[in-house]
């Protein structure tokens, strides 16, 4: 099972550092845990982070307006007589 260090200690051919995690057996941790050097490692599974892009707008905002594009300008024709 796995354990973090919360003390370093020197015992079964290791010199882990705190916040280390290691593998021992119940009996390892029986001891460890007597002394207060290892408690229990827990996996947190963290939810997935919501996709904002998919909801849908309140309507409270409103869109931005569109950028117009310059575009070049054509010359009048003159009206014939």
């Amino acid at each position: 099972m796995k354990y973090r260090v919360t003390q370093p200690f020197i015992a079964f051919g290791m010199t882990p550092d705190v916040g280390d995690i290691i593998e021992l057996t119940d009996e390892q941790a029986t001891a460890l845990r007597e002394a207060a050097t290892v408690a229990p490692y827990e996996i947190k599974v963290l939810p997935k982070p919501e996709n904002k892009s998919l909801k849908k707008p309140l309507g409270l905002s409103r869109p931005a307006p569109r950028s117009r594009a310059k575009t070049a300008k054509r010359s009048k024709k003159t009206a014939k007589k």
